[in-house]
């Protein structure tokens, strides 16, 4: 299993409150369409104010193979379409990694 890890940040002009409602409301709906996508999770910052990024992505996928058919398909070019429209894509930072679960997440834990 990998992951893309997604730093980013909001379009210029754009606040943070229309941030959070687009990202969750309009543009993670997209991802449900997308295929080989395993996992997704949006983590946003409890004081934006002081986090040096507006937001995280995590998109899990199986191997590199399937994250590229995805991000190829129909659906993952209309996500991407929809990134610019809240994200500023010039200060985004995406790295691809392979996750080492050290304490595992349990039903009522993190």
């Amino acid at each position: 299993m990998i992951k893309q890890v997604i730093l980013l940040d909001r379009k210029e002009g754009m606040s943070f409150e229309d941030f959070e409602d687009h990202w969750l409301n309009e543009h993670a709906p997209l991802l449900d369409d997308m295929p080989n996508v395993e996992g997704y999770t949006v983590d946003l910052p409890t004081d934006p104010e002081k986090s040096p990024f507006d937001g995280v992505a995590q998109v899990y996928f199986q191997d590199e193979d399937a994250m590229a058919e995805a991000w190829e398909s129909e659906a993952g070019q209309a996500v991407q379409k929809d990134t610019p429209t809240f994200v500023d894509t010039e200060t985004q930072q995406v790295m691809v990694v392979e996750e080492h679960v050290q304490i595992p997440r349990g039903e009522d834990g993190p």
